[in-house]
């Protein structure tokens, strides 16, 4: 539904400490929350489909949880999952939670050959959990969010593989 395109200014180099005092709307992020409101765009015009907005890691940003949280109508959210985040009324952050979650099932998964790596089947354990995500400190403003959260994590993987987790919001 929605591309973006850039790249980032040579000058900018070196400015990451400077970018995270930024507002959302001012940094190279705020293309997810673009996307996400043209994905809800299409939504509104097709009510009886589910869309689904999908993001990699660099997607992983609380502003945007917090967008797609305003509509419960709007499409689904599923982000693969980078910051270990703090999770309301749980001693562990994230990932920890995650991984203490009872296996729910198991998802076989065929990889092709990739460089060096020889083509394989990976057998993956599929965790869920719904959990509170607090907001980040530095974006205290922000509500907690409920979200569905899911870890896929290969059992017996090769040295050097590893699962992910994702997050949705539902």
């Amino acid at each position: 539904v929605d591309a973006q395109c850039w790249a980032r200014d040579p000058a900018q180099f070196g400015t990451k400490a400077q970018r995270h005092a930024l507002a959302i709307e001012q940094k190279e992020s705020y293309r997810w929350i673009k996307s996400y409101q043209a994905v809800a765009a299409v939504q509104k015009r097709n009510p009886q489909l589910t869309l689904v907005s999908m993001g990699d890691r660099e997607a992983d940003i609380y502003e945007l949880f917090a967008q797609a949280a305003l509509d419960p109508a709007g499409p689904k959210l599923l982000i693969r999952a980078k910051h270990d985040r703090q999770v309301q009324g749980e001693q562990a952050r994230l990932f920890e939670a995650l991984q203490g979650q009872p296996i729910s099932g198991y998802q076989l998964v065929k990889l092709p050959r990739q460089g060096n790596r020889p083509a394989r089947e990976a057998k993956l354990a599929i965790r869920f959990a719904a959990l509170t995500l607090c907001p980040p400190q530095d974006k205290a403003h922000l509500s907690a969010l409920q979200i569905w959260t899911v870890l896929a994590k290969e059992e017996g993987a090769p040295e050097g593989e590893r699962g992910g987790a994702s997050l949705m919001l539902d």
